[in-house]
């Protein structure tokens, strides 16, 4: 990335930048905010350790992964999701059928009458 050169302003720098920063550390990024606590930030990163849980542990941000590679996973999920639905509607049909089932053996079992 680009150096930042500090300012007295803040907000010079995010109009300047459009609130992204890089290139920098922590402590110049808390100073051209103008910030005391790292809550007050959200961390945008794509590894789960390096970027992610680090930045969260040791300077307490918010913190945000991006998985590019869930994408694809989710196109397919909502694709599907009608089917997942009609199963799962199938397998509460299958489950009160076997309980019918078990109902009728158990009361043949004891020679009743399971017609009454």
């Amino acid at each position: 990335g680009k150096p930042v050169q500090l300012s007295k302003n803040p907000m010079d720098f995010i109009q300047r930048e459009g609130r992204v920063f890089q290139g920098g550390n922590y402590k110049e990024l808390h100073a051209l905010l103008g910030i005391d606590s790292g809550s007050q930030i959200l961390y945008v990163g794509d590894h789960m350790y390096g970027d992610v849980v680090r930045s969260k542990r040791s300077l307490g941000w918010r913190t945000m992964l991006v998985v590019p590679e869930l994408d694809h996973e989710l196109e397919i999920g909502f694709q599907t999701c009608d089917i997942f639905a009609q199963i799962s509607q199938r397998q509460k049909l299958c489950e009160a059928i076997e309980i019918k089932v078990d109902a009728l053996r158990l009361a043949a079992l004891n020679n009743e009458d399971i017609f009454s």
